[in-house]
């Protein structure tokens, strides 16, 4: 890839970030400033449940489909409506879910609304094309359109403060729907104007599907177990701590996150090269994960120090509930470095299709993170929180270097 086209990728994946993250963070200051927990609360909780269904209808086919169209070049059209396909089923248990929620009579009144307006979004996600735009190095567009539900929801978590709950939440689910079609459009505009041979129709045999499935749900299953494990955090924080410490650890957490999102970029950028290095690698893998990632490695360490500093700094200056904030967000800062490492390990097992592998370390860091954060938030706090955060990416970041060592001794061991 060249450089300009690198840079170009970038700078619209950090920009669409910034846009949208960064206005849903100014949206969610500005209610913890105005003391309006609950709502931020209510919206937190149903935001990330929201995201974990469009991750569950995307079914692991974004790494997929980006491995496979960087790889083999020129790939069949028909694999975008192999993915669509297998997507169904995911889909089928979302609007399942969906509906026995709204029916619930335990189910508040804004969660209910809030299910009712996102679903149609969520739905129609399963469509999308980050994937194949990724694979042709297009990653920037997938910026923009990833920040289309972030920033619509920023600007209607403003208005949506002095309403009723039931309409509150319809407006917010609304807001994610409309920026999940608007980032879908974006899409498919890009795709008919350079690339429109992945868009061409095709309809899919059970073979296709049955081949490219098992690739898919091990790519899921990298990524469902960690987000699986924010949630269980969320459950677990409401469940001993109350509404106070969700919006607290939300917050915190957004921020952590924003940096390690950030460090994905320039992975998801360098991803193409990456899976074509290690392809042609023939030993010391582990290096050449190290150092075609070290951008973002750096990033991690930089975004810690910057974080802690500022926050440290934020807890002298301010007043009220972002004090508290600014005092927990200083230790959360560390998770910004300890998490970008661990990342780069596992995206060197994605970058060789070893999916099996990569899902294998995330699920072990994330039941040590639930189980740690089950022992020690009860008596440590939110404090808890991050302890448990820290020894995860400690475990992926140990089992994902040791598969990808055994790897090279493999290779070499069955060449001689």
């Amino acid at each position: 890839m060249q450089l300009s086209q690198k840079i170009n990728n970038l700078a619209l994946l950090v920009g669409g970030y910034l846009a949208g993250q960064g206005g849903l963070f100014l949206s969610q200051s500005w209610l913890l400033a105005n003391e309006q927990v609950s709502l931020l609360a209510a919206f937190g909780l149903c935001f990330s449940v929201a995201g974990l269904f469009a991750i569950l209808v995307d079914f692991g086919f974004i790494t997929v489909l980006a491995r496979h169209v960087a790889v083999s070049g020129e790939t069949p059209h028909s694999i975008y409506w192999v993915a669509v396909a297998t997507r169904m089923l995911p889909v089928l248990a979302t609007v399942f879910a969906a509906v026995a929620w709204i029916c619930w009579p335990g189910s508040s009144p804004f969660s209910r609304s809030y299910a009712l307006f996102a679903l149609p979004g969520v739905v129609a996600w399963s469509f999308n094309l980050t994937g194949i735009l990724d694979g042709l190095r297009l990653s920037g567009v997938n910026g923009i359109a990833a920040a289309m539900p972030f920033l619509l929801s920023a600007a209607a978590l403003i208005v949506a403060g002095d309403v009723d709950p039931t309409i509150a939440g319809a407006l917010l689910g609304a807001a994610l729907s409309l920026g999940y079609f608007g980032g879908l459009v974006l899409q498919v505009c890009v795709l008919l104007r350079r690339h429109k041979r992945y868009l061409v129709f095709s309809s899919p045999t059970f073979r296709e599907i049955a081949d490219l499935a098992p690739s898919a749900v091990k790519a899921l299953l990298t990524t469902l177990p960690g987000q699986v494990y924010f949630r269980a955090q969320l459950a677990i924080c409401a469940w001993l701590l109350g509404d106070n410490a969700v919006a607290l650890l939300i917050y915190c957490k957004q921020i952590v996150t924003a940096f390690l999102l950030m460090a994905s970029f320039l992975r998801r950028v360098e991803f193409p090269d990456l899976a074509q290095a290690l392809a042609g690698a023939t030993a010391a893998p582990l290096r050449v994960v190290y150092r075609m990632q070290l951008g973002g490695t750096l990033f991690g360490l930089f975004g810690f120090v910057g974080v802690l500093m500022a926050s440290l700094v934020a807890n002298q200056v301010l007043s009220g509930p972002l004090t508290e904030a600014a005092r927990y967000l200083s230790l959360f800062s560390i998770l910004i470095f300890s998490g970008a490492v661990s990342s780069a390990t596992v995206q060197g097992l994605l970058a060789t299709a070893r999916f099996g592998a990569a899902a294998l370390a995330s699920a072990i860091a994330s039941v040590a993170g639930v189980g740690l954060s089950l022992a020690t938030v009860a008596w440590l706090g939110i404090v808890g929180f991050v302890l448990a955060d820290l020894v995860g990416n400690v475990a992926s970041g140990i089992v994902s270097s040791i598969m990808i060592a055994r790897s090279s001794t493999t290779g070499r061991e069955s060449k001689e």
